[in-house]
């Protein structure tokens, strides 16, 4: 249960405008994040949030049903995606997006890293950043992308050996 926004969603459900703005400034900026790195276009990735936060108005009593927030709202935004994506092929076939997902000012060599998070193929690359800075668990990213959790875990440990070995280090450490 994502007990840190049920007080959130309730309001939501009971139709407290305020709520609505608090839901929208706390989980824009990442959807919006993932969206403009999984399509490559800031203008797509607006239109998918904007239907995406349209869904949640048009659903907010449904949401007090909803196990896991965090999760939940990355599933309808790549729901969302791949629906828009059947319309604009061009949102499908972009590859070097994930970059624009590292927060600017994560390390010194934050350009390094984005460049070697750009190059890892596609399902590592998305689960680095649900994990990384989405902070999603590998239970909540195999939902997302209907794999298992060990799926999602091995595809963070393969990003991870990839990541070292290319910023120069040996990998081994890795936890």
């Amino acid at each position: 249960m994502d007990k840190e926004h049920r007080p959130l969603t309730t309001r939501l459900a009971a139709g407290e405008a305020p709520a609505f703005s608090e839901l929208y400034d706390t989980y824009v900026p990442a959807l919006h994040g993932w969206l403009w790195a999984r399509t490559g276009r800031r203008e797509a990735a607006e239109d998918i949030v904007q239907a995406v936060m349209l869904r949640v108005v048009r659903h907010r009593e449904g949401l007090g049903r909803v196990r896991d927030l965090r999760a939940w709202r990355f599933a309808v935004a790549r729901n969302e995606w791949r629906r828009t994506a059947g319309r604009d092929r061009r949102t499908v076939q972009a590859e070097e997006p994930m970059e624009r997902a590292v927060p600017d000012g994560m390390a010194p060599d934050a350009e390094e890293v984005r460049r070697h998070v750009a190059r890892l193929p596609a399902e590592r690359r998305e689960v680095v950043v649900l994990h990384a800075w989405h902070d999603l668990g590998f239970g909540e990213i195999g939902r997302l992308l209907d794999v298992s959790p060990n799926t999602a875990a091995s595809r963070w440990r393969l990003a991870l050996v990839d990541l070292a070995r290319w910023c120069g280090k040996d990998g081994h450490d890795e936890q």
